[in-house]
């Protein structure tokens, strides 16, 4: 029932003459009809080799006639377009590209029609949407920018946990044709997309700069197409708080000029963050307002005589939150104190009053400064010697005195501004002491009553003559008072 050939002989069993012709029955032909896969997507496996089966109607006289999967022809398909070459993985067709499939009759006496034993197919690429998600964290939170990236990569986008880094959508066409709504079909998310932290770091790289940025979303599989609906996520870095510890400023004492009321930053008034806090001095601004208003300036507020002063300051540094609050600072009066020594010679009554370089020299005054030896050149605009003119007080009436008249007493030592010294009174605290006391920083100490200056009474010559009558007898006076003359 196999018969190629029929071949005739003579009666005695001998071949014909070569001149009898034989007989050759040859291979019917059979139309083939192709079917393609209906997953005509990549699906990254294979499976998508399209089917064949001999088209029905054709007369196979009774015989059982078979296909055979003639596989795959070549050993690679090329690019959609028909160029390049695209690898066959395990001799399957599996990554997106163009291919040609073969099939083969199994019963000899069929043979396939003329070019329908191949069949050319293709694996498009798998259309997908994928929408990343936005993020939010603060500045310099916790860690650094190398470490947040690689957590995002390595754990966040891998785990995708209840879709928190993306989500993926396969096309709709394909979902519906296939019956399969899985947009990936890798087990690694590396396999087929990369996402970057699109931001600008601090200088020294080590933080994410505080603002807006992108998470930007990119292809690195050719077997996937992502839909032009796909969008990149935000990265948004929120900006710290700064703080302030200190708002009250230790004591300045005055000095005779302007002094500046200034915040000191550091890290132990100041809490900042990350490459801020780490270069404090040169990122940390402080600004200063009379009224808390515009205008700020970076300039600070000065002071010059005693008082409290309330100063508005901004404290403000990149990527992080302004901080405004009131700074407190006090500057009180410098604390002198008089050493009072002792009067060296008699001033009797009438004498004149001295003057205040006479006072100084006369009694011996020495003066400290807070504690401290009066500097010639660094105190000159405090110098009591200079800004002072000093004088004697009546410790009975508390009046000046300067009238040689002044009745015979102890008297004390007080002060006034010399007359061209503008400074107010209260920018002094002025203590006095005997000289025998020891200095003191203590703006507190109180003060002795010293009696440092003594007017004498005047001696007096006196005169005295006897009268012309010598004798006794009554109602006369023997001797008379005639004259005075001061000595």
């Amino acid at each position: 029932d196999k018969i190629n050939k029929i071949t005739f002989i003579t009666l005695d069993g001998e071949s014909a003459a070569s001149n009898i012709n034989s007989y050759t029955i040859k291979q019917r032909p059979l139309n083939i009809t192709w079917t393609d896969n209906v997953n005509r997507w990549y699906h990254n496996a294979r499976g998508h080799r399209p089917s064949a089966e001999i088209t029905a109607g054709q007369d196979l006289f009774g015989q059982v006639v078979g296909l055979s999967d003639g596989g795959v022809v070549l050993d690679s398909g090329t690019n959609l377009d028909g160029t390049g070459k695209v690898e066959l993985v395990g001799g399957n067709a599996v990554n997106v590209g163009k291919y040609t499939a073969r099939v083969a009759v199994l019963n000899p006496n069929f043979t396939i029609a003329e070019k329908q034993d191949l069949h050319d197919f293709y694996i498009y690429r798998r259309k997908i949407t994928i929408d990343i998600q936005d993020r939010t964290r603060q500045y310099a939170e916790s860690t650094t920018a190398d470490n947040v990236e690689a957590q995002y990569k390595d754990v966040i986008l891998t785990n995708n946990n209840n879709n928190e880094a993306y989500i993926a959508t396969l096309d709709g066409e394909i979902a519906s044709a296939t019956g399969n709504s899985n947009a990936i079909v890798h087990s690694v998310y590396k396999e087929v997309f990369g996402v970057e932290i699109v931001a600008e770091r601090t200088k020294d790289g080590k933080y994410f700069k505080a603002g807006e940025h992108t998470l930007k979303l990119s292809l690195v599989n050719n077997n996937y197409e992502l839909d032009e609906s796909s969008s990149d996520g935000k990265f948004t870095v929120t900006k710290r708080d700064l703080s302030v510890s200190m708002k009250q400023l230790p004591p300045k004492v005055y000095n005779g000029d302007y002094q500046q009321i200034v915040f000191p930053k550091n890290s132990q008034t100041v809490t900042a963050y990350g490459y801020e806090f780490e270069n404090m001095a040169s990122e940390i601004k402080v600004e200063y307002s009379s009224t808390g208003q515009e205008p700020w300036a970076t300039n600070p507020i000065e002071i010059k005589n005693v008082a409290t002063v309330t100063v508005h300051c901004r404290v403000s540094a990149e990527n992080h939150n302004s901080f405004t609050f009131t700074l407190q600072q006090e500057l009180r009066a410098v604390y002198i104190e008089v050493f009072v020594g002792g009067q060296e010679e008699t001033v009797y009554y009438g004498s004149e009053i001295p003057t205040s370089q006479q006072l100084i020299e006369f009694l011996h005054m020495d003066f400290t400064i807070e504690g401290r030896k009066v500097d010639s050149v660094a105190d000159r605009a405090i110098d009591p010697s200079i800004v002072f003119e000093f004088y004697l007080v009546d410790p009975t009436s508390s009046s000046p005195v300067y009238s040689r008249n002044a009745d015979a007493g102890k008297y004390t030592v007080s002060h006034k501004l010399a007359k061209n010294v503008t400074e107010s009174i209260e920018n002094f605290n002025m203590i006095y002491h005997s000289s025998d006391a020891s200095a003191s920083s203590d703006p507190n100490r109180t003060g002795d009553n010293v009696n440092a200056y003594t007017i004498s009474p005047k001696p007096l010559y006196v005169n005295w003559e006897q009268s012309g009558d010598r004798w006794v007898g009554d109602g006369k006076d023997h001797y008379i008072f005639s004259n005075t003359i001061p000595i």
